[in-house]
């Protein structure tokens, strides 16, 4: 998970800060709300949110990674059929390439120097940056190693294919904006609506952090949210 994130962090790195997280949860959660009740909401907040920014991360890595690989596969075909073999080509790819492209072709280039085989490092690349874009590219090359063929037409097809994809998932998430959007305002205007009233009268909430009626509610309605939340993305996730 974090070398596909590119986070420069040890597991045991990694671990440390999630209990730091938790520890830090519980001591805000406790200053904001003076409850002992609200504990246990801020340990798992401050447990989940180091595994959401690593897992944003990834997804970001990942974008950036696929929108180059149209013009990465593009930059293979034309450097094959200049005469180069497929190794020079990936090289000369690698020099020019923006990150995180590059890094993950110098390290797959560094393995096959140091004598594993092109489909060894295929699948550490594959293992490092989950993508199915870069996942079909992969397999074609793989297949004609192992059957033979020409290599230049079949990932021309590839990068035809890639580039319909992405135009695609442009349009859906055009089409998607605005339940993304009411997903983020069911999550966050109750939040704010509360704050608001907070500051403008600040005794009109206390019963809510002082009752454990109140802190029952606070609680069931952060469920809710967050469960409306999930459902609402869940809908306009569509996979293409």
């Amino acid at each position: 998970m974090l070398k596909r994130a590119g986070v420069p962090l040890k597991p045991e790195e990694y671990i440390l800060f999630k209990w730091m997280m938790i520890l830090l949860g519980t001591i805000l959660s406790y200053l904001i709300i003076r409850s002992l009740l609200i504990l246990p909401v801020g340990a798992v907040a401050g447990y989940y949110s180091l595994k959401v920014f690593i897992r944003t991360k990834e997804k970001k890595r990942v974008q950036k990674f696929n929108q180059y690989l149209p013009e990465m596969i593009s930059s293979i075909v034309n450097a094959l059929r200049a005469g180069f073999s497929f190794f020079q080509a990936m090289k000369n790819i690698a020099e020019e390439a923006p990150s995180p492209t590059k890094e993950e072709l110098d390290m797959m280039l560094k393995e096959m120097q140091y004598g594993a085989t092109v489909e060894e490092s295929f699948m550490r690349m594959k293992e490092r940056v989950p993508s199915d874009d870069l996942d079909l590219m992969i397999q074609a090359i793989l297949i004609q190693r192992q059957v033979g063929g020409n290599l230049a037409v079949v990932l021309e097809k590839i990068v035809h294919t890639i580039r319909e994809r992405i135009k695609i998932q442009g349009q859906i998430k055009t089409l998607t904006a605005q339940g993304k959007l009411s997903g983020m305002v069911v999550a966050f205007l109750p939040a704010a609506l509360a704050g608001m009233l907070q500051l403008v009268n600040p005794g009109y909430m206390t019963v809510l952090f002082t009752t454990p009626i109140g802190i029952g509610m606070i609680a069931i309605g952060f469920i809710s949210m967050i469960i409306g939340f999930f459902l609402i993305m869940k809908i306009t996730n569509i996979e293409v």
